[in-house]
């Protein structure tokens, strides 16, 4: 599990994640939490010192869910400790968030005591994945907690037939927690790239040029004020010489004292290249457009496989998108289905079954791909990828 220190920043309680040598940083996940305020999630950014960096999020006035839930679970916080997570993740999905990135456990899940408004740490690291199974979090919950024997806790049994992964859904849970809570149904937006903020991308080369003309600028600024000082030194020679008096002697042809000024130069300004793609959020700057070009990347080669059609057929039949010609693969075992701006997994009923980050797929049901998903079908491994 992700180690996370806690300490205060700016008077303000902050958790915190030393970035290590072998951290993969999901720079699209990292923009959406950074420059979006995103319900349920706790607001990111990065800090860095002479010597490290560091994942800052913002759990200022909560208390951890352990703490929250208390030795004797009350049916309101165990619900609104549900709902928020369940509300976090539903969210997140829509800002393309990568689920697996969620850090589920008690103790780095931060609510606020007083209304029960929740903070749940997605952590932007491609190295840094949970299996995705939320009803397997939401269960060792139930199974673990002592409830209160002062409430009737039928509401643990409404939760546990909810929580069935072959049919759990996160809308519908959100839904009869609703009911439970007797608030109001929450509606959701779909969003698109285009509706959450992008921070405007500064291309390493653009920095570089930006860096070489303030070096030309100053050098230029201290050539001229070496000048200046060079024409003041040489006039009080000259006022120094014409007072001097007759009876000292002066070396043959009387020649003025010779005054070399040193120009320095001024030392050329180093900007050392940030490792990581920390600043490369995406791939273009605000308002230009570029079309995104998902593909998979096979896991042992590498070889980019393109997915340029609303249906990509992965099968062992021939005219598939991408042809697996093993005995344990169906003719059509899984596609890859676009519908607006998302794509979504979909196991054919094969019988072997089609995996995304270790957990197995129910058949004819859509699953969202997002950056960085990992995909196993038979002996095959892939990385889906938003683009280039």
């Amino acid at each position: 599990m992700i180690s996370l220190n806690k300490r205060k920043i700016d008077g303000k309680q902050c958790a915190e994640h030393k970035i290590l040598a072998d951290d993969k940083v999901d720079d699209l996940t990292f923009g959406m939490l950074s420059n979006n305020d995103i319900e349920g999630l706790a607001k990111t950014t990065l800090v860095e010192d002479e010597i490290d960096r560091y994942f800052i999020f913002d759990i200022a006035d909560r208390v951890t869910m352990k703490e929250y839930l208390g030795d004797s679970v009350k049916e309101e916080h165990l619900l609104k400790a549900f709902y928020g997570i369940a509300v976090a993740i539903k969210t997140g999905m829509e800002y393309m968030i990568n689920w697996t990135s969620y850090i589920l456990d008690e103790e780095n899940i931060y609510i606020d005591s007083e209304t029960g408004d929740v903070k749940v740490i997605c952590m932007p690291l491609l190295t840094m994945m949970n299996d995705g199974n939320t009803c397997k979090f939401f269960k060792n919950i139930l199974f673990t907690a002592q409830f209160d024997e002062e409430e009737d806790g039928e509401y643990v049994g409404k939760l546990m037939v909810l929580l069935n992964p072959k049919s759990f859904s996160i809308d519908k849970f959100i839904e009869e927690i609703e009911d439970l809570l007797e608030i109001e149904h929450k509606k959701f937006d779909d969003y698109t790239i285009e509706d959450v903020e992008v921070p405007e991308v500064v291309s390493a080369e653009a920095k570089a040029e930006e860096v070489k003309e303030e070096t030309e600028a100053k050098a230029e600024e201290v050539k001229e004020e070496a000048e200046g000082k060079a024409e003041e030194v040489k006039e009080e020679a000259k006022a120094k010489t014409e007072d001097i008096s007759e009876d000292i002697e002066f070396v043959e042809n009387n020649e003025a004292e010779k005054i070399e000024v040193v120009e320095e130069k001024p030392e050329e300004k180093k900007e050392e290249t940030k490792k990581g793609g920390f600043l490369k959020f995406f791939t273009q700057p605000i308002g230009q457009k570029k079309e995104n070009k998902p593909y998979l990347q096979k896991t042992k080669t590498n070889e980019k496989l393109y997915i340029e059609k609303d249906k990509f057929v992965i099968g062992s039949e021939d005219g598939s998108d991408y042809q697996i010609k093993e005995e344990t693969v169906e003719a059509q075992h899984a596609f890859i289905v676009k519908e607006k701006n998302e794509f979504f997994l979909v196991d054919n009923e094969s019988k072997t079954g089609t995996f995304m980050n270790t957990a197995q797929l129910l058949p004819n049901e859509k699953y969202v791909l997002v950056q960085g998903a990992h995909i196993r079908i038979a002996d095959e491994e892939f990385d889906f990828k938003l683009h280039d």
